[in-house]
């Protein structure tokens, strides 16, 4: 299920309660972590975002690489709670 669904998804969501869902569409398709909290409610414990082309995007520098990595995972961080 996309992170860059529009409204809310929990409705659907908890018709799958131990599911794990793949949640493409961090960052280079215009979804934020915040967006996937949003529409995502408690099952984003359960996401697995996906934001390869955002942190890709950065290399080859390796050093531009791991600070993009590091972004990203303080910005899930926070978007967690």
């Amino acid at each position: 299920m996309g992170a860059t669904i529009e409204g809310s998804a929990t409705e659907t969501l908890a018709r799958l309660p131990n599911a794990l869902i793949l949640a493409p569409g961090i960052g280079a398709q215009g979804a934020t972590f915040d967006d996937m909290a949003r529409n995502f409610g408690p099952a984003t414990e359960r996401a697995l975002p996906s934001a390869s082309r955002s942190i890709l995007g950065k290399g080859p520098s390796v050093a531009e690489l791991r600070a993009a990595i590091e972004q990203h995972c303080e910005a899930a961080r926070r978007a967690r709670g």
